[in-house]
């Protein structure tokens, strides 16, 4: 029996080529159909940003084939929005382009030169209300009821770059307004940064609390805590209570 002949190596090589193009003509036909054209958009996770901003910015994408389309144009603008803390984009076929967004959530009011300007716990800009700051575009934000936000005063324009507080003085704020929040009520709380570093406290609009600068902030809360139930009744009578120094908190008394 005589062995059979093995073809050549070019033989293997040509018959690839011609699968291979025969394959790419039929995915492209198919890809090529009308039912892979864009047609719908959701969108989901738009609680403080307008949902027909960022349908408006996603409606060029309809009509587009889904597997073709160009997402860097959407993608670019939803970078751009400084409300977004991070986004998806995502296929539903047959013709249905997902978007999914991931918001900033308010974490309180800065006061800066009458512009009430609602800050994430990055210190991002949300949205600004009256003052110098709203000359930036703020239309399509709605961030509800500020009421509820503690708010921070003191600040001035040179605490602000790129639309956000300074690391630094951001920072200040979160530590401070989340150790807080553990005993006392967010929509409760006014502070007041002063240009030397030192922070002042009202809570509730009646007591004051000569907090000092921001380091120590821990220790300084937990003195805060104890002392709190202990003048429940009295703040009234309180003028203040410092406890720059947490090893020596003092309490005074109007008219003493």
């Amino acid at each position: 029996m005589r062995n059979r002949r093995r073809r050549p190596l070019s033989w293997y090589i040509i018959w690839f080529v011609i699968l291979f193009f025969l394959i790419a003509v039929v995915l492209s036909v198919i890809i090529s159909l009308p039912a892979w054209r864009i047609k719908n958009i959701s969108i989901s996770g738009a609680n403080i940003i307008a949902l027909k901003h960022v349908e408006k910015m996603a409606a060029p994408l309809i009509g587009e084939n889904i597997f073709l389309a160009d997402y860097s144009v959407l993608q670019g603008k939803l970078h751009g929005v400084r409300q977004l803390k991070d986004f998806g984009i995502f296929r539903k076929l047959p013709s249905t382009v997902v978007v999914k967004l991931i918001e900033r959530k308010p974490f309180a009011v800065v006061i800066i030169s009458g512009s009430s300007i609602i800050i994430d716990d990055e210190g991002r800009f949300l949205d600004v209300k009256g003052g110098r700051l709203e000359s930036g575009d703020y239309s399509f934000v709605s961030t509800g009821n500020i009421s509820d936000l503690p708010v921070i005063r003191g600040f001035v324009f040179s605490d602000v770059e790129n639309g956000a507080l300074r690391e630094d003085s951001s920072s200040a704020i979160r530590i401070t307004v989340s150790e807080l929040t553990r005993f006392l009520p967010q929509s409760k709380l006014q502070l007041e940064m002063n240009r030397g570093g030192d922070m002042n406290l009202l809570v509730e609009d009646v007591l004051k609390v000569r907090f000092g600068r921001t380091s120590d902030v821990e220790a300084k809360l937990a003195v805060l805590e104890a002392m709190l139930p202990v003048v429940r009744d009295r703040w009234g009578d309180i003028e203040y209570i410092d406890i720059r120094v947490s090893t020596n908190p003092v309490i005074k008394y109007k008219n003493t």
